[in-house]
């Protein structure tokens, strides 16, 4: 039976944590203007709109999309926040690791 080995690279985790953040914090600051520019509607849908319920559909579906990426933001700062304790992890165990076997990781 052959050995396989494990092996975790801590500052590789740490690196995608950062772009989880970057990505979260892209969406935020996107997030808001679009929700302000795809809310100005106006006349658009024009009077047939209003009467189908086009109007209210539309500022329904705006509202769920905008929901849906802060979410989705949220998500992605909590994955990266999961990552970086990972990484922690990993750094904790192979210094414990090292300096129980003195020296020999």
């Amino acid at each position: 039976m052959s050995s396989e080995h494990f092996e975790v690279h801590p500052e590789g985790i740490r690196e995608l944590a950062s772009e989880f953040r970057t990505a979260a914090e892209e969406i935020d600051s996107r997030v808001k203007g679009f929700a302000a520019q795809a809310g100005r509607i106006g006349t658009a849908f024009g009077l047939l709109g209003a009467c189908t319920g086009v109007t209210s559909q539309y500022a329904e579906m705006l509202n769920h999309t905008d929901e849906g990426l802060v979410e989705l933001a949220g998500l992605l700062r909590h994955s990266g926040a999961g990552l970086e304790h990972s990484a922690a992890n990993y750094d904790a165990v192979e210094s414990h690791t090292v300096s129980t076997m003195g020296g020999r990781a």
